[in-house]
């Protein structure tokens, strides 16, 4: 037997009309700043900014939109002070929240996160020999 959408005794006349109790069709208090978020994402690919910063901002401002208002500055610095995250990881959300505050003509004083420096492994003596002695002739100690 085959149906029509729509039509009487459908799958799709079979589905109940009303949406059940204690869902909301739309979770987040937040979801009015996705147009914005959206037109600055746009801005943004015409300065040509990357593809990585875009989708990074994106990214950034949903996941923070999600758990706070972007409209008030004072609630999001408090929230991005309270992660329990790396002080680079709450930097570029600050970076990403700050283009989206210039975009929107809203006023904050941006903190600031200093990224930790990251040890550099030294290789050790044997490895420098082994290096050495697969450069070649041209670069190692040997030529003649």
């Amino acid at each position: 037997m085959r149906y029509l959408p729509g039509g009487a005794g459908s799958p799709i006349s079979r589905m109940p009309q009303q949406q059940k109790a204690g869902y909301v069709q739309h979770t987040s208090p937040f979801l009015p700043n996705t147009t914005k978020i959206l037109n600055l994402l746009i801005e943004m690919k015409k300065d040509n900014k990357s593809d990585y910063t875009i989708n990074f901002t994106r990214k950034a401002l949903t996941y923070l939109s999600k758990h706070t208002s972007l409209s008030e500055p004072e609630a999001l610095k408090l929230f991005i002070s309270t992660l329990k995250t790396s002080d680079g990881y709450k930097r570029k959300l600050c970076i990403a929240y700050n283009k989206y505050v210039k975009f929107c003509k809203l006023s904050w004083n941006m903190p600031i996160y200093r990224e930790e420096a990251k040890n550099i492994a030294l290789p050790t003596k044997e490895k420098l020999l082994m290096l050495i002695a697969n450069a070649g002739n041209l670069l190692s100690m040997n030529y003649h």
